[in-house]
């Protein structure tokens, strides 16, 4: 108990030292950032990202594309709820240290026609966020977009999450940017919004990855992505 109050002072001292003064907090600025729209091309998902110019000497210790799971769930338990049914958890795992790597965008054919399923055969993908408000959450994916037109022809599609039966709001006010995600490291996309009902968001709202990276790289044709997989279609 001591050695840990003593790490916990330690750090203190360092944050308090070498964090105090605002400067030393900034990490970067923004180089990027596109008016929100939809109209972007004939899919009509939603754009809404930035991206930084990061100063490399404060981010020294990044390794990549990991999610912390933080400490809500133990290692078993995150098995049980990203793969509920026994056939399809078979050879697949989460990382002891909870530190799960995001390994690619998951393929439009994927983010379409998800393959695997629920206990009742249903395609289904359980995915996951780690967000500023709510934390880690796990969601059902199912494949299915959200599709509106206006009265003026003012098309919008998005990618859905809905809330898992007994596990609470998948998101809320606050989580906007963060990245959903499968237990297998597939990047599904990125969460912006959700429909209230009541206290509470009903569903979420999020725009696909592999949408978000092709618009990326048209803007920044070199990008690299810390070795991640895509594909563009």
């Amino acid at each position: 108990m001591h050695q840990d109050y003593a790490i916990l002072w330690e750090l203190f001292d360092e944050v308090d030292g070498k964090w105090r003064d605002p400067n030393n907090r900034k990490l970067g600025e923004v180089h990027w950032a596109p008016k929100i729209s939809i109209r972007v091309d004939d899919r009509h998902y939603t754009l809404d990202i930035a991206t930084l110019a990061v100063n490399e000497a404060k981010l020294k210790n990044f390794t990549g594309n990991i999610v912390d799971l933080g400490n809500q769930y133990t290692v078993s338990q995150l098995e049980d709820r990203f793969w509920p049914v026994a056939t399809i958890r078979q050879n697949k795992s989460i990382p002891a240290d909870l530190q799960l790597p995001i390994l690619r965008t998951m393929p439009r054919r994927l983010v379409i026609n998800p393959d695997t399923e629920d206990k009742n055969g249903e395609p289904l993908y359980i995915v996951s966020k780690y967000g500023n408000t709510t934390k880690l959450t796990l969601g059902n994916y199912s494949g299915m977009d959200a599709y509106t037109c206006t009265e003026f022809g003012l098309e919008s599609r998005e990618v859905v999450v809905y809330n898992s039966k007994g596990a609470g709001d998948f998101s809320a006010k606050g989580d906007s940017g963060s990245l959903i995600f499968t237990g297998d490291g597939d990047g599904l996309a990125i969460l912006h919004s959700g429909m209230p009902r009541g206290m509470h968001n009903h569903i979420t709202y999020a725009t696909p990855l592999w949408w978000v990276f092709k618009q990326l790289l048209e803007r920044y044709p070199s990008a690299e992505f810390y070795s991640m997989e895509y594909t563009l279609k």
